[in-house]
């Protein structure tokens, strides 16, 4: 006589459903990483998008700004300006906000 694993027809039906529900958990759990990971790529984007516009705007002030006068008041009207660019703009639900020499804090 044979000793060996027999497996019946009732425990195949058992494994393949066991078998089911483990890919269709490591599916969720996938499905859940990939979330989080476009969600993180997605505010690493919006906060790009607010330094470059604050960027610019301060950039821009000082330009239109810079008419002889020194260069320690041109550069706190252009830092005021970037402030103010970077308080328009959101990030991940939250408003992004710049610290600076002369603003510290939220906007």
């Amino acid at each position: 006589m044979k000793r060996g694993l027999k497996i019946s027809l009732s425990n195949r039906g058992v494994v393949i459903i066991l078998l089911a529900l483990g890919v269709f958990l490591l599916m969720l759990i996938f499905a859940g990483l990939a979330i989080d990971i476009a969600y993180m790529y997605n505010a690493k984007n919006e906060l790009q998008v607010a330094a470059d516009a604050s960027a610019l705007a301060g950039a821009k002030r000082l330009i239109v700004v810079n008419d002889g006068a020194p260069s320690a008041f041109v550069q706190q009207y252009a830092r005021e300006e970037a402030w103010k660019y970077a308080c328009r703009n959101s990030a991940a639900g939250s408003n992004v906000y710049v610290q600076s020499k002369t603003q510290n804090g939220n906007c």
